[in-house]
């Protein structure tokens, strides 16, 4: 476990703790289309219409607080309050106590109250000066000192090399005397004053050392051992440190590069709702001088106001070092294409004669309404099968009222057949009857022709050429004949 190191502007380096022993059709259809795509777009940029009156700014996720440099200088160095940082002390004989210790600049009689070393040097310089240990503990305590080189977090801060690693850069210019593995430190005085212990060190530049600015830090260290709850050795090490800035001599650069900018577009389920905006980025010092950045994020709609974002502040970023951001911005509205703007403002030390350095750099993204257009699809079908369903029903209606009207036709037809077949049968008879009263008159001529010729001897009246006269007349003559028999 290492504490984080401490920020230059708070008052003294303190380390506090406890013992262990724990850790379809063509027109119509093209049409809707168009219809449909433009009250997709009438929905989707109207709520950004109605809220573009709103404030379009807003807070960050994340924050780092900001640390400047001094621009103080004091016999070649400048120097700022004590940072704090926290540890745990051994286990005591008598019982546990909670120990405070810390590390500082300092002069050869204690500690001056500046919190950083900053020093303005040219290659194969040399340095002299000092550093505290302090202990505000009831207890004596024995520190390890040693020098390491400064790199930068994922965050943007300062941060120092593991232990045990050895510096290869900034922190390999720094000589300590020898025995600073374990150095002794007196107790807090029963009148409260702390214990320290200065010990002096030595810088020196490399004749091939590049312009700009370096950075360094001088650790106290803490080894602690002591057993868990299981009964297993633990070997714990706490460490604080004080930064140290070199600035070496030569042509400063300060250059500020935002790269590998994407964005993206995070929708709500609500059709009608705002989005996110994700946007993620690098940000690399590409210069030989330390900046602190300030940076912001803004993303531009189509139709309403810019919604801005401000990221969080890079308090440190070393030369060379580069930090990956990601910055969400609320309140966007789906409008199928936006924009997003990423800038950052890079502040240079006072003393480098350099001035703020401001980058910006933008790209577009797409930002669909899926939401909004399943909404539309969905109402679109239901509409297309409530219409479907309808004609179907109507159609169903239609084919019934159809074969009512056959059936109706049918009937009729038949009807018609038997009042025709009735009439026929009606003329047949009419034209037997007219048939039977056309032969009547003859045949009873014919009779009567008979009848006279029987009381005249009985002889025959008729001719040869008349075949029909006779058949009558003998049909005639036998009715007569039975009548007149009967």
């Amino acid at each position: 476990m290492e504490p984080s190191p401490a920020r230059p502007d708070e008052p003294w380096v303190r380390s506090t703790g406890l013992t262990l022993p724990r850790l379809g059709r063509a027109r119509p259809v093209a049409l809707r289309g168009v219809l449909v795509a433009v009250a997709v777009v009438l929905i989707s940029v109207a709520p950004a219409l109605i809220a573009s009156s709103g404030a379009a700014s807003v807070s960050p996720s994340r924050s780092v607080v900001a640390a400047s440099k001094p621009s103080a200088s004091k016999s070649g160095s400048a120097k700022h309050r004590t940072p704090q940082g926290t540890t745990i002390a051994p286990v005591s004989p008598t019982g546990t106590h909670r120990v405070t210790f810390g590390i500082a600049p300092s002069s050869a009689t204690g500690p001056d109250g500046l919190s950083y070393f900053q020093f303005g040097v040219t290659p194969g310089g040399v340095l002299k000066d000092y550093v505290a240990l302090v202990n505000y503990s009831k207890v004596p305590l024995s520190l390890g000192l040693s020098a390491t080189d400064a790199l930068e977090t994922s965050a943007g801060g300062f941060g120092l090399l593991a232990p045990g690693v050895k510096p290869t850069d900034t922190g390999s210019w720094v000589s300590l005397p020898a025995g600073t593995t374990s150095v002794s430190v007196p107790a807090e005085s029963s009148s409260g004053k702390p214990g320290w212990t200065v010990v002096p060190f030595s810088m020196h530049i490399p004749m091939k050392a590049t312009p700009g600015d370096h950075v360094a830090g001088i650790v106290a260290s803490l080894r602690t051992v002591g057993t868990n709850s299981s009964g297993q050795r633990i070997v714990l090490y706490q460490r604080v440190g004080t930064r140290v800035y070199v600035q070496v001599a030569g042509k400063l650069v300060a250059h500020l590069v935002v790269s590998d900018l994407h964005a993206s577009y995070q929708e709500t389920l609500n059709p009608f709702g705002e989005g996110k905006a994700v946007v993620t980025y690098r940000v690399r010092n590409a210069g030989d001088v330390d900046l602190d950045i300030d940076q912001s994020v803004s993303v531009s709609e189509v139709i309403g106001s810019d919604r801005t974002a401000r990221g969080p502040v890079i308090a440190l970023l070393l030369p060379g070092a580069s930090v990956n951001e990601r910055i969400d911005v609320p309140g966007a509205w789906p409008q199928f294409l936006l924009r997003a703007a990423v800038s950052a403002q890079g502040r240079v030390p006072v003393q480098s004669g350099l001035h703020t350095l401001r980058v910006s750099t933008s790209t577009s993204f797409w930002a669909i309404p899926w939401p909004l257009i399943v909404l539309i699809i969905l109402v679109l079908l239901a509409w297309y099968v409530v219409r479907r369903w309808r004609r179907s029903h109507a159609q169903a209606g239609a084919g019934a009222v159809a074969e009512d009207a056959k059936g109706d036709e049918t009937g009729t037809a038949v009807g018609d057949a038997k009042q025709k077949d009735g009439a026929k049968a009606a003329a047949d008879a009419t034209v037997g009857a007219d048939v039977e009263s056309t032969v009547q008159p003859g045949a009873a001529r014919a009779g009567e022709e008979s009848l006279a010729g029987g009381h005249g001897g009985g002889e025959d009246v008729g001719t040869d050429d008349d075949p029909l006269a006779d058949d009558g007349a003998g049909a005639l003559s036998s009715s007569a004949h039975e009548e007149l028999g009967g």
